[in-house]
């Protein structure tokens, strides 16, 4: 009786499947991780987390009291502590003495970006607080409020600082006061920058040094709106001229 012969097993053949198999098996692994993941939590694929997240350790800064006609800067350091970028997509200053320069448009999670902010104050007086707005792609809170804050010197502060005459509601005479903060300065002229003003000045009463100055048109035949200004000349080296609008209608 013959005895069945066995084949020799093909041990080569048998490795290169299984490798292909493990090969396979991976490359599968590989796609699910790789693949989109389904539809998010209220749309948000970090869960409860926000995707990003500006955080300023100074929002509000004092720069304290400086001379009139110094440029003011700062850099307002924004961090990221989100899970996602945070976009700097509009930055909104809130008046035309203010300047911004965003360093960094995008900033990457866990890092930090600068933004830096310029008052100029040539033309101010006395407290000033500016604000500059940036909008972000943040959810929980897209704008972010930056406030540069202090005083600008002054000798000579006039209150109200503009006048407006003849308008419903408002009677055709009007008065500013001109107070002079330092004992050393004085008011040495008042007039009307374009005639069309009669001006009556006065010293002021009390503590305080100065005057204070009634104002009323001209009666010239003009109807209509008109302006004009009170030009205040004193002894102060800061504020050697102050102006005050003045408008109104006939």
């Amino acid at each position: 009786m013959r005895t069945p012969t066995r084949r020799p097993r093909r041990r080569g053949a048998r490795a290169t499947s299984d490798l292909r198999a493990a090969a396979a098996g991976l490359a599968a692994l590989l796609l699910a991780a790789c693949a989109p993941p389904g539809p998010p939590p209220n749309g948000n694929y970090y869960g409860d987390r926000p995707t990003s997240e500006a955080v300023v350790d100074e929002q509000a800064v004092n720069f304290g009291t400086v001379e009139p006609g110094t440029v003011v800067r700062h850099q307002y350091v924004i961090k990221n502590t989100g899970q996602h970028p945070l976009d700097l997509m509009k930055i909104t200053p809130g008046c035309g003495c203010t300047y911004v320069k965003p360093v960094d448009k995008t900033i990457w999670p866990g890092h930090a970006g600068i933004l830096e902010v310029a008052l100029d104050t040539h033309g101010l007086r006395g407290p000033q607080s500016k604000a500059v707005r940036v909008r972000t792609n943040e959810g929980g809170r897209p704008e972010i409020e930056l406030r540069l804050f202090g005083e600008v010197a002054t000798d000579v502060k006039v209150t109200p600082d503009r006048v407006v005459l003849g308008r419903p509601g408002t009677p055709m005479a009007g008065s500013v006061e001109v107070v002079t903060l330092d004992p050393g300065v004085s008011v040495t002229g008042v007039r009307s920058q374009y005639g069309q003003l009669d001006l009556h000045q006065a010293p002021l009463g009390g503590s305080e040094r100065g005057v204070k100055i009634v104002v009323t048109p001209k009666r010239n035949g003009y109807t209509g709106l008109f302006n004009d200004r009170i030009v205040v000349t004193t002894t102060s080296k800061r504020q050697p001229k102050v102006t005050i609008p003045v408008m109104g209608s006939l």
